[in-house]
């Protein structure tokens, strides 16, 4: 059974909110940025995805979650997690974690508010 996109990326930023600093699942962060980017979801179909996994996993709005604040952006553990991940994929641009959340935390901030 295949997962659609937007099932993806509901998973993985539950995932990413319920483990905040204790996630050590870089290529998470990574699937979501490069999921995003790319831009082949249906907002819509995004919107409902993240509604369902969020109620399923039981995980709850949170006024001001620390996943989108500066000092998660700066995590020393979590730069230091970014960096080996980085090293390890042996990518040509090395893309920073602080550029991987700012880019993430506006785009799904608002898929976050809808959850109140």
């Amino acid at each position: 059974m295949a997962y659609s996109l937007e099932t993806v990326v509901a998973e993985k930023f539950q995932t990413m909110i319920s483990r905040a600093e204790t996630n050590s699942r870089m290529k998470d962060f990574y699937d979501l940025y490069t999921i995003l980017q790319g831009g082949k979801y249906n907002a819509e179909i995004l919107d409902e995805a993240i509604k369902a996994t969020f109620k399923n996993r039981q995980t709850n709005y949170m006024e001001n979650h620390v996943a989108f604040s500066l000092a998660f952006a700066k995590n020393p553990n979590l730069n230091i997690r970014w960096n080996a991940f980085m090293k390890k994929l042996k990518i040509p641009t090395q893309l920073t974690f602080f550029e991987v959340m700012d880019y993430l935390q506006v785009k799904l901030k608002p898929y976050w508010e809808n959850l109140k």
